[in-house]
Parts: structure tokens; sequence; C-alpha cells
């Protein structure tokens, strides 16, 4: 994500989950971001930095 925030699938009992959650460093905060990782490269893979930089500032 280019700020020390990173995504992530989650595991469990070796198992890793279709959901993509984000985890974001300077909150130890989790949240998940797409429901499967087609989901997630339609709504961030196809998009630029700036794209998304923009989505975030007008939530």
């Amino acid at each position: 994500m280019g700020t020390g925030d990173y995504w992530c699938f989650p595991v469990t009992a070796g198992r890793c989950h279709e959901q993509v959650w984000c985890h974001f460093h300077d909150q130890n905060d989790r949240e998940q971001v797409a429901s499967d990782f087609l989901e997630f490269v339609a709504q961030y893979g196809l998009k630029s930095s700036t794209d998304r930089t923009l989505e975030r500032r007008a939530r």
C-alpha cells in the first residue's frame, strides 16, 4: 500500500480464507476489504494509487 499497511488473508488451522483484509500498522487494526481475491483485484488492483488516495479522502 505504500504506507506500512499491508493486505493479508486470514489463516485458521492452517487453512487460508478467501477474504482479503487490510492491516493498518499505525492503529493495529484490521478491516475486511473484499470477500475474495477476484473482488479484491477488481476493486484495488486495477486502480492507480492516486485513484485509491482520492477515494480514501472522499470517505
